[in-house]
């Protein structure tokens, strides 16, 4: 291993001086926006400690078997028609015609029930209604009459 040169070294520096600049950032970022709470864990860090142990995995299998990857000797066209793994299989169901009546049938009541919910709905509003114009016509009465009773009760003051 050859010794890193000046350049070399001083790259390495400024990289890490920028580095630790915009970790200073981030945490002061992270203090303005939690109002001085707890910041939320670095992703970084975090997925650094989840995968150091599958990268520094040390049981590796040391040999190769390319020996056997270019092992043509037992290829048979065939091979290229071969049936899928039944776990590769598109798996398709019979149409249950059961369940389509069901869902038909569901559908129409639906359907009535909502036609039923509507018709009483309106039949409340017009009721509803009936009786306001009944409260309306009342007033109109009793204000005909209290106009009556002051015609009446003008002609005798005169």
């Amino acid at each position: 291993m050859e010794p890193r040169t000046a350049e070399q070294l001083r790259c390495k520096y400024d990289n890490l001086k920028k580095e630790v600049r915009k970790l200073e950032a981030h945490k002061r970022q992270a203090l303005y926006q939690t109002g001085g709470g707890v910041s939320e864990p670095d992703i970084k860090d975090t997925l650094q400690q989840a995968l150091e142990e599958d990268i520094l995995f040390d049981n590796l299998p040391k040999e190769t078997v390319a020996e056997q990857k270019n092992d043509w000797s037992d290829y048979t066209p065939k091979m290229l028609r071969s049936k899928r793994h039944r776990v590769l299989q598109v798996k398709r169901k019979a149409t249950d015609h059961q369940s389509e009546d069901d869902k038909q049938n569901l559908k129409r009541k639906l359907m009535e029930e909502e036609a039923q919910r509507n018709k009483e709905y309106h039949i409340a509003r017009m009721e509803r209604e009936a009786e306001i114009h009944k409260y309306k016509i009342e007033n109109i009465r009793l204000q005909n009459a209290k106009l009556q009773l002051e015609i009446e009760l003008l002609k005798k003051q005169l």
